[in-house]
């Protein structure tokens, strides 16, 4: 006589066991999934934010360093080089503007909301803003932010006190009187007349860090101006 086997299936606990592991494994997975993707956003982030301001400043040095010495008539009726700044904004003439392939007028200005600060950058050029005043207006044709999401930025600047020390030193004789620049935070055309020797933008990002990048200008700068003043008497 022939026997059948009863065949056995899983029982309701081995499925919600089974049911629970796979759970637990999917779980995990994701969990180290989503761990991944958030450290590969941070990572992507932090790599273009680099990247963008590795260009910005590049193009911010272009432009600071084709400064060109423009003069005008200034405030006090006497010849000056187009050059006015403070911690906080700074305006010239340059020769490589970012937007137009002419010689324009630029302004570098900080802008703060809150407790986070941005640099933007103004321009217009020459063609359709003839300066022949310091007080003369200005029709900006171009605004962009070129950084963003700072602690802290600010201007500096490095250069002789006015036109007349320059110049006194270039005739002077005695090696050990010559004066030498120094640095201050306030740059009034009418009163120094001359441009900087050179320009320091100090700031501070989000994470802390702290930088300070130095720029130079011109060097021939104060020559310019006193050959001007020479063929002008």
């Amino acid at each position: 006589m022939v026997t059948q086997k009863a065949q056995k299936g899983f029982t309701l606990i081995e499925l919600m066991l089974a049911t629970t592991l796979l759970m637990l494994v999917l779980f995990a997975g994701y969990y180290g999934y989503g761990l991944f993707t958030d450290k590969w956003q941070k990572r992507t982030q932090y790599y273009w934010q680099q990247t963008q301001q590795t260009l910005a400043f590049d193009a911010i040095t272009r432009v600071f360093e084709s400064t060109f010495p423009y003069i005008v008539n200034s405030d006090n009726n006497e010849p000056a080089q187009y050059f006015s700044g403070d911690e906080t904004r700074v305006i010239f003439i340059t020769t490589s503007p970012l937007f137009s392939k002419k010689t324009s007028v630029v302004e570098f200005k900080i802008l703060q909301q809150g407790n986070v600060y941005s640099l933007a950058y103004n321009e217009a050029s020459m063609s359709d803003n003839l300066l022949l005043n310091q007080s003369d207006l200005i029709t900006w044709q171009h605004q962009i932010i070129l950084l963003e999401n700072l602690q802290s930025i600010s201007f500096e600047y490095y250069g002789w006190d006015n036109l007349q020390q320059v110049l006194t030193d270039l005739v002077s004789e005695d090696r050990e009187s010559i004066s030498t620049p120094s640095f201050y935070q306030q740059h009034i055309m009418e009163e120094r007349r001359v441009l900087p020797v050179s320009l320091y933008i100090n700031l501070k990002s989000q994470s802390g860090e702290q930088s300070r990048f130095p720029v130079a200008l011109p060097t021939q700068a104060a020559s310019i101006l006193a050959d001007y003043i020479k063929e002008e008497v």
